[in-house]
């Protein structure tokens, strides 16, 4: 539905998104995660038509935005400061933008109508933007983008103002009423959290550059990139050695574990490569004596040096260490069952197919 096709940003020497292609689909819910000054809301902008591309194209049905006025794009945006006028009654920012398109009175009034008992806030038409909470004032700026019936809404970290309790509660609405309406949802947020519960796909950005894109379940359990590993979730990074490698598995080398893991790319022997595992993808045991899962000596387990215990009600999390000096974090719900004290010894062990190798940037 949308394309963006080498797209680039400059600001003086200063470059915000770097040959930027990225497609969306009508009707995902599609998330744009990162840090702080990663390009991603300058890339909703262009998108929305705030900002101009330096470089490349941005097309909606195969058809150029650029020379689109922000209001010809047939798209909503709703910002993090929600952008109410505050001497307006509810009803009355809601139908600001079907009045400055001239939409008949009847017809506003039972579009206005609809939007706001979608949105859950019928009988909020009178109030005013102050007396309403921060999660009420949201979704007062969504009825008044849905309200408009755009093609795209582009969403720039809108629960970013509201408590903890608050922004879960809206992601599950969100979630729901984009499901409801079928608009396309765009969404920026840093929150991994976040983007994980609400989005068909994510886009994960980083200095300018799109990391890799796919869906909660591709970008959690198989990250393309030590930047993506490390910034969702929690994750182990382990430099390794490749050792015997062929078409569908390779034997990695780390320290004394020497680990067979499924691949599906083309490494060399002697390479050096970066591995990482979830901490919930490594169990611990007790120190029972080390025994070869095979003869030739790979192995999917080894002796660890107990370091730390972190209660974190429904799981523990435990911080070994490796004898080669690299500290593990494993996150799970058995650990509590083991006694623990610091500078013991423990059995950890990998779940093989878990193991990913990342490739360079």
């Amino acid at each position: 539905m949308i394309e963006l096709l080498n797209v680039q940003k400059e600001f003086g020497s200063f470059t915000a998104v770097k040959n930027l292609d990225l497609n969306i689909k009508q009707g995902e819910f599609l998330t744009l995660l990162g840090p702080s000054g990663c390009g991603k809301t300058t890339t909703l902008r262009m998108i929305a038509g705030f900002e101009t591309p330096t470089s490349g194209e941005i097309l909606m049905d195969g058809v150029s935005l650029l020379a689109k006025q922000p209001y010809e794009r047939n798209l909503n945006t709703v910002f993090q400061s929600y952008a109410l006028f505050p001497h307006m009654t509810v009803w009355d920012n809601v139908a600001f933008g079907l009045r400055m398109h001239r939409v008949p009175r009847n017809e506003i009034a039972q579009r206005v109508k609809a939007a706001l008992e979608m949105v859950q806030l019928p009988e909020f038409g009178d109030r005013l933007p102050r007396q309403l909470s921060g999660g009420q004032q949201q979704r007062v700026a969504i009825a008044r983008a849905v309200v408009n019936r755009p093609r795209v809404l582009l969403l720039d970290e809108p629960l970013g103002a509201l408590d903890l309790k608050m922004r879960k509660q809206m992601q599950l609405e969100l979630k729901h009423l984009q499901r409801h309406l079928g608009i396309t949802f765009v969404y920026v947020t840093h929150d991994q959290e976040e983007a994980l519960i609400m989005s068909d796909r994510i886009g994960v950005m980083h200095a300018g550059v799109l990391e890799q894109i796919g869906t909660p379940d591709e970008i959690y359990e198989r990250p393309a990139t030590a930047f993506v590993a490390d910034f969702i979730g929690e994750t182990n990074l382990l430099p390794a050695t490749v050792g015997q490698a062929n078409g569908s598995s390779v034997l990695l080398e780390m320290g004394d574990l020497r680990l067979r893991v499924p691949t599906a790319g083309n490494l060399a022997s002697g390479q050096h490569v970066t591995v990482a595992i979830r901490p919930e993808h490594l169990t611990l045991g007790p120190a029972n004596g080390l025994t070869r899962s095979s003869p030739n000596g790979e192995d999917d387990q080894l002796e660890v040096t107990l370091i730390e215990r972190i209660y974190a009600g429904p799981v523990v999390k435990t911080v070994v260490r490796l004898q080669t000096g690299k500290d593990v974090l494993i996150t799970d719900s058995t650990g509590r069952d083991i006694p623990f004290k610091e500078g013991d010894r423990a059995m950890l062990k990998f779940a093989v197919g878990k193991v990913v190798i990342l490739r360079e940037r």
